[in-house]
């Protein structure tokens, strides 16, 4: 079984080296002086953390690893403990001193922003590099959540409820700081637009993604100064006119589509009421009514009846054959 040590040095060393520079922290004098470096060991009040990351003098981020055969999910509570003991700090929430959190086993790797009380534990593919880091800190999210609280989605043309209602829950759960949602609809309800009409958001918003590794940044001056690309004017025009086009199209298919479905409806009901008048497959006029079937059986099984109570002849009675009869009846 792999030690933690060897997990250290063989697995996480090799990916934190990629961009990151490891000292043991007995080398370190000047915090200041970290500008992308990876402190082995770094002491906190609750015990030394097994990395702390520094980017220009601050510590960003906190690593908690184990062996291989432990689960890097549930080691992110030690790195927790961690983040609430370091001697300094470059800001405070709610208990924690360090933004970003991670925990890893070797091979899986959990990265935890505790900045946003809401924000859930998310399994990235690398550490990120220390830009990346710096960039994600400096990252004013406010602004942009604003906007999307005080954009109403009813703004955009076009849309129908269930869309204007897919889309709010999409922007929601970018809110809470969701990196991936799965919105599910039918064939033809218009999944194309509504994706879609929810671009604006979410590039506006430069939140999602399958992962949180090489994000560019968006500041409170970009975002100030962010402009939708779009096409020229009669290109506008023109698409405006495809999709009113195909719209009209789609409610001409549901209008037919209701048509035809009353026509089942009432088909079903017809072939039913033809079914118990007899009139679903051409008659003899030979045979005998329904009336008068029913009365020659009653007579039969009263005769039948009668000579049992008498003692004349004895006749065992077949249920089942009674039964087909009756269905038989009703049947033709």
């Amino acid at each position: 079984m792999e030690s933690e040590r060897i997990t250290r040095e063989n697995r996480i060393n090799q990916k934190l080296s990629l961009h990151w520079t490891i000292i043991p922290n007995k080398a370190v004098s000047d915090l200041s002086t970290l500008t992308a470096h990876a402190v082995e060991k770094y002491a906190t009040l609750t015990g030394p953390d097994d990395y702390a990351l520094f980017v220009d003098g601050q510590l960003l981020g906190i690593i908690e690893a184990k062996k291989l055969s432990v689960s890097a999910e549930s080691v992110l509570e030690q790195a927790k403990r961690y983040a609430k003991g370091v001697p300094q700090s470059i800001g405070k929430w709610r208990s924690y001193k360090v933004p970003f959190l991670y925990s890893n086993s070797g091979e899986l790797i959990y990265f935890l922003d505790v900045r946003k009380k809401s924000n859930l534990p998310l399994e990235v593919s690398n550490f990120h590099s220390p830009i990346e880091l710096l960039n994600m800190f400096n990252r004013d999210t406010l602004i942009p959540e604003l906007w999307l609280k005080n954009s109403p989605v009813q703004a955009i043309t076009k849309l129908r409820p269930y869309q204007v209602n897919a889309i709010e829950a999409l922007e929601q759960a970018i809110i809470q700081g969701r990196k991936s949602m799965l919105v599910s609809m039918a064939t033809g309800t218009g999944k194309t637009f509504t994706m879609v009409s929810s671009i604006y958001a979410k590039t506006y918003y430069n939140r999602v993604k399958s992962n949180a590794v090489n994000q560019s940044t968006i500041n409170a001056q970009k975002l100030d100064k962010f402009e939708m690309p779009l096409p020229p004017l009669e290109e506008q025009k023109e698409i405006v006119r495809q999709v009113d086009k195909l719209f009209a199209l789609v409610d001409k298919l549901e209008a037919h589509y209701q048509n035809a479905k009353a026509k089942v409806d009432k088909l079903s009901q017809s072939v039913l009421a033809k079914t118990f008048r007899g009139e679903l497959v051409p008659q003899d006029p030979n045979d005998e009514s329904a009336e008068k079937l029913l009365e020659r059986i009653m007579e039969e099984k009263a005769k039948l009846a009668s000579q049992v109570k008498k003692g004349k002849k004895k006749i065992k009675k077949n249920p089942e054959k009674e039964g087909y009869i009756f269905i038989d009846i009703f049947l033709f």
